[in-house]
């Protein structure tokens, strides 16, 4: 019985392997990447969705409208989607202290349903064809943050990081890796020509790119009954367009955010995420389900052929055979880490990337039957 699972476990870490390989292989490519390519810079509309955002506008917003970046050649977009806090007298002072600011008011209404249908009347709104979005609780890593993302070729959709600030707890540093993870997995699909998903709050694309995806009827029926999507389903889509999509690994260009700071929190945003999951193209659904399931295969089989290992009368050959693929898996885990943290600094040592890993296995097992749950409608 014990060999029986030893081959199992062999033929799902070769997978596994196989996928790390291909993780490295991108991971590599963008460490090569140059900071910020020499192209002149351009218009771009600088696009945030807003409700009750009041504090986090006061906190963050001078730090966007004072890019290094040509006087006009960008403006920072406010849309109001129908605040009842101070939100609306925070922007108004801002906007007498900062010229680029402009601030448009949106009823939400029923064309699009959560955070979309502020961002189609915003994006309809801009003063320039190329949108760069975010969020109104993130900060930019520093000045250059719109000079790096608007840095790549016209028409680009271009896919920037958006790590969590760091903070010394547990779920925390769990939610870093897993943000750190699911970077690997977009930027090397990405990459790939294969893109499935970015980060609403740091993501560069045309109005035209947009308006002619949210223009197919097909995709429409699907998109706007969901209040998420605009992320990943919206990506999908531009790459079924032809868009062409570019992966920003350049440190300057990073947008960080607060972490969820409770587990309900940390649920109820990717619960949301998770069941849009069902409506991605079905090599996506193949490969990232692939790679989910013999990640979880590779947990659950590890305890059960240890312990048969140990009950047993078995020689040091049957302990060989367990090792060896369970070794290679967990060193090349440990080396795609490596590679992307060298120029994400996610974190400051790599102690507990493999800790991590088993930690996905029990988040997937918690947010697995949201697949199949009815998405919610509000965005706030």
């Amino acid at each position: 019985m014990l060999y029986g699972y030893i081959i199992c476990l062999w033929c799902i870490c070769i997978i596994q392997v196989a996928y790390l390989l291909w993780y490295c292989k991108a991971g590599k490519r963008l460490a090569l990447q140059p900071s910020i390519p020499p192209l002149a810079p351009r218009p771009i509309s600088i696009v945030i969705c807003a409700r009750n955002e009041a504090v986090n506008l006061q906190r963050n917003l001078p730090l966007i409208c004072t890019q290094d970046y040509p006087a006009g050649l960008f403006e920072v977009l406010v849309v109001n989607d129908g605040s009842t806090d101070a939100t609306s007298e925070v922007l108004e002072q801002l906007r007498e202290q900062y010229p680029v600011l402009r601030v448009v008011s949106h009823t939400p209404g029923q064309h699009f349903t959560g955070k979309k249908a502020a961002l189609d009347f915003g994006i309809r709104q801009a003063r320039y064809d190329h949108i760069l979005l975010t969020d109104a609780d993130c900060r930019p890593a520093g000045r250059n943050w719109l000079r790096s993302m608007s840095s790549f070729e016209p028409g680009s959709v271009v896919l920037g990081y958006g790590p969590y600030i760091p903070e010394n707890t547990l779920l925390n540093k769990w939610v870093r890796w897993e943000t750190l993870h699911t970077f690997i997995q977009y930027s090397t699909y990405a990459l790939s020509g294969r893109s499935y998903m970015g980060v609403g709050r740091n993501m560069l694309y045309s109005r035209q790119c947009y308006l002619d995806a949210v223009a197919d009827a097909g995709f429409l029926s699907t998109y706007n009954r969901l209040p998420s999507g605009d992320d990943d389903l919206l990506i999908q889509q531009l790459t079924a367009k032809g868009c062409k999509v570019a992966v920003n690994p350049d440190p300057e260009s990073f947008m960080y955010s607060p972490a969820p700071a409770s587990r309900p929190s940390l649920f109820r945003q990717k619960s949301r995420h998770v069941s849009t999951g069902k409506y991605y193209r079905p090599s996506s659904k193949y490969l990232l389900g692939l790679y989910g399931l013999t990640h979880s295969c590779f947990w659950l089989f590890l305890p059960a052929g240890t312990a048969l290992l140990l009950t047993g009368s078995y020689g040091p050959a049957a302990l060989l055979l367990l090792l060896l693929p369970v070794t290679a898996r967990l060193l090349l885990l440990r080396r795609a880490f490596k590679i992307y943290n060298t120029f994400t600094q996610t974190f400051d040592n790599n102690r507990f990337f493999i800790a991590g890993d088993f930690l996905w296995l029990c988040y997937n097992i918690l947010l697995s039957p949201f697949i199949f749950y009815k998405n919610k409608q509000q965005w706030k």
